[in-house]
């Protein structure tokens, strides 16, 4: 491990500006955030938690590791102690809000604010925009993601650290500003690119990540498993934390798609791995939602262990979103076995849990998919809005002409958001979808 005074390893990026700038001022924290990067373990060595860099390099150990509660504990006695705690700041307000504290969301922006308002210097503004993007993109607030895009752009301009931007890039390709995307922010492919050729193996697994996803949204289900398979190569050589989690996760859904259970089974590597994900920030709760999948559509005795451990590693994981998804699962599942009484239950206890989280938006689809009764487990995770619109008037006999009427959409339109609908629900056809409606509805 790097000693105070001693150079970090320079990357293999272009630039003059090193990983980790915002770090300078202790160099072992700068390499254990490096360590990070490339996909490593983190090696803590001999730093002491007493001082605030053993601090901070033991609290980027325990972010990567999957364990922002004990990062965070480590981190808030320090904040506010030395003049350079704004770097502890960050990290602590970061840690809290990956535990899932609902107040942390907001101080991310707040701390970005007061940053740029104070001159802070362009690697920390950087960090601390990135923060405050990618909590708000959990979140769903698009508006705030591209502010924050913004602003970190302009930190980038200024100097700020160069895996800044393309850790930026995966939270931009996911929101309706993507169109608006900032000259410093790169698109995916460019930020993939620079990932690989950096050698930072988390970056370019959280770039084909977000490549994967906007694939399947696009209705593009073969690019998609193209870039999921290329996540779960580079995955692997992470060590277990979300982001492997999360490349699992997603080559799950896409193998349950197909209808291909034990594939998908067989690339989530042990059910542990599965409430993870939302360590991920790009992609939390909708991931673990389609890993619980896995065990839910199963229909053999290890399917249904696993479907239990799973339940029961989220009731005791502490956090609010675990519990919400727990309840959520309960919901889906009773859902799909006709029990509409007990759905409605759980998905109203689920929707208590995401407002107390701070995260009520998380409730929405949920509600609509048990009170319309117009899907099956996958749907709500699967489907855009717009998808669940036209699924459900297709389900109801309407061809592609009058779908299109209705939404006062093109014909052409029409037909791709079947087309799409069809593959992420993994069926062949429009009366494979009417089947669905009448099995959701217990008809």
């Amino acid at each position: 491990m790097s000693r105070p005074g001693e150079q970090a390893a320079r990357p293999t990026a272009a630039g003059d500006t090193l990983p980790g700038e915002f770090l300078e001022p202790w160099p072992a924290a700068r390499v254990a955030w490096q360590q990070w990067l490339r996909g490593r373990t983190i090696e803590v060595g001999d730093a002491s938690t007493d001082d605030a860099e053993g601090a901070l390099v033991h609290a980027i150990h325990w972010l990567a590791a999957g364990d922002p509660l004990r990062a965070a504990a480590l981190l808030e006695p320090l904040v506010g102690t030395d003049d350079r705690s704004s770097i502890i700041e960050a990290f602590w307000t970061g840690a809290r809000w990956a535990h899932g504290d609902p107040a942390a969301r907001h101080e991310t922006l707040q701390l970005a604010v007061e940053l740029d308002e104070r001159g802070a210097e362009p690697g920390l503004r950087g960090l601390a925009w990135y923060l405050a993007a990618a909590s708000h993109a959990g979140a769903g607030d698009h508006e705030t993601v591209a502010l924050a895009a913004r602003q970190l752009a302009r930190a980038t301009a200024a100097g700020a650290a160069p895996e800044l931007p393309v850790m930026a890039a995966t939270l931009v390709a996911g929101t309706p500003a993507r169109g608006q995307r900032p000259a410093t922010i790169p698109d995916l492919a460019t930020a993939r690119e620079q990932a690989r050729s950096a050698g930072w193996a988390r970056l370019l697994v959280r770039c084909l990540l977000a490549e994967s996803w906007g694939a399947l949204e696009s209705g593009d289900p073969g690019r998609a498993r193209i870039r999921i398979e290329g996540a779960l190569l580079h995955g692997r050589r992470l060590p277990r934390d979300g982001d492997r989690a999360a490349a699992a996760a997603l080559a799950a859904r896409l193998r349950l798609r197909s209808g291909d259970l034990p594939g998908a089974r067989a690339v989530v590597e042990r059910p542990r791995d599965w409430f993870r994900v939302v360590r991920a920030p790009t992609w939390g709760p909708g991931l673990v939602r389609s890993a619980l999948l896995v065990a839910a559509r199963g229909s053999d005795a290890d399917a249904a262990r696993d479907w239990n451990r799973v339940m029961r590693l989220l009731h005791h994981a502490g956090r609010l979103p675990d519990e919400a998804m727990r309840v959520e699962a309960e919901a889906l599942h009773a859902h799909a076995r006709g029990q509409a009484a007990a759905a409605r239950e759980h998905a109203v206890r689920s929707r208590r849990l995401w407002e107390l989280a701070g995260m009520p938006e998380e409730a929405d689809v949920l509600e609509q998919v048990v009170e319309a009764g117009h899907s099956v487990l996958a749907t709500h995770v699967a489907l855009t809005p717009r998808e669940r619109q036209v699924a459900v008037l297709v389900a109801s006999g309407m061809t592609n002409a009058a779908v299109a009427e209705h939404l006062q959409v093109s014909v052409r339109t029409a037909e791709h958001h079947v087309a799409s609908i069809l593959g992420k629900l993994g069926i062949g056809s429009r009366h494979d979808l009417a089947q669905l409606e009448r099995a959701a509805r217990g008809a």
